[in-house]
C-alpha cells in the first residue's frame, strides 16, 4: 500500500513536471536514459562555458591593447603621418594604372597598325622605297626588302646588307627612302607636310644632288619644309623658297 501511495505521488509530480516542461525541452530530456547522464552533460557544458568565458575575457583584453595603440598613434601624430603615406601611395598606385592602361592602349594600336600595314600597305612600301633609295644611291642599290621581320637592302651586284652594315650616309639614304614611301602610301589619308631639319649633314656632293632632286620632285605633291644653317645649300633653292629665321 505504502509502494502503490509512492507511486502515486510520483505520478502526480511527473504530471506537474511535465506541464511546466515546453514540448521541446521534453524531447531533449527524452534522449538521456538517466539523470547522471544529464548531469555529466551538464557538467561538460560548465566546462565548455568556462572557456569561452576565458577566451572572451583575453579578446577584451587584446581589444583593450589595440585601442589603447590606436589612442597613442592618433595622439602621438605617427596614425596621421602613416595615413598620409598610405593615400599618396595610393595615389601613386592609380597613377600607374593609368599609364600602364594607356601604355598599353597605345601598345595595342601600334601592334594592329603595324599588322595593317604589314598586310595591306608594306609591299607597296617596300616598291617605292626601292625606287627611292635607287634614285638615292645613283643605282648602287636596287631593291629593299623584308627578311625575317629584318630590312634588308640589294645592292646592284646583288649583295644582301642589312641597314648596320651600311656607311653613316647610305643609311641615311635608306632611312629617308622608307620615309618617303610611307609618305606615299599614307598620303591620301594623311596629306600631311614633310619637315627635314637637316638631315643630310653626312651626304657628300653627290648624294645631296640626288637629294635636292628628290625634294624638288616632292613638292609638288607635299609641302616641304627643310631647315639647314648651311650656306651651300641655298643654291638648290630659288629666293622665293628661302626663309631665314
Amino acid at each position: 500500500a505504502m509502494r502503490v501511495k509512492q507511486e502515486q505521488q510520483w505520478r502526480e509530480r511527473l504530471i506537474l513536471l511535465e506541464a511546466q516542461l515546453e514540448p521541446d525541452k521534453r524531447l531533449a530530456l527524452s534522449q538521456f536514459s538517466a539523470q547522471e547522464v544529464i548531469k555529466e552533460k551538464e557538467l561538460q557544458l560548465e566546462e565548455k562555458l568556462r572557456k569561452i568565458e576565458l577566451e572572451q575575457e583575453n579578446i577584451h583584453a587584446s581589444l583593450a591593447a589595440k585601442n589603447h595603440e590606436i589612442a597613442t598613434l592618433e595622439e602621438g601624430g605617427t596614425f596621421a603621418v602613416l595615413m598620409q603615406d598610405f593615400y599618396s601611395e595610393k595615389s601613386k598606385l592609380q597613377q600607374m594604372t593609368r599609364e600602364w592602361t594607356e601604355t598599353k592602349l597605345a601598345l595595342q594600336i601600334l601592334q594592329d597598325t603595324m599588322r595593317s600595314l604589314q598586310e595591306g600597305k608594306l609591299p607597296k612600301t617596300l616598291a617605292l622605297a626601292s625606287d627611292y633609295f635607287n634614285h638615292l644611291t645613283n643605282g648602287n642599290y636596287t631593291k629593299v626588302y623584308l627578311q625575317e621581320n629584318r630590312i634588308q637592302v640589294e645592292s646592284k651586284q646583288v649583295v644582301s646588307f642589312f641597314p648596320e652594315e651600311l656607311s653613316q650616309a647610305t643609311k641615311e639614304q635608306l632611312y629617308l627612302a622608307i620615309r618617303f614611301a610611307l609618305i606615299d602610301v599614307i598620303h591620301k589619308d594623311f596629306p600631311l607636310p614633310i619637315i627635314i631639319d637637316d638631315g643630310f649633314v653626312h651626304f657628300d656632293s653627290a648624294r645631296m644632288v640626288q637629294m635636292m632632286q628628290l625634294l624638288q620632285k616632292r613638292k609638288s605633291t607635299n609641302q616641304v619644309i627643310f631647315f639647314t644653317c648651311h650656306q651651300e645649300t641655298r643654291k638648290y633653292f630659288s629666293s622665293e623658297d628661302i626663309r631665314v629665321l
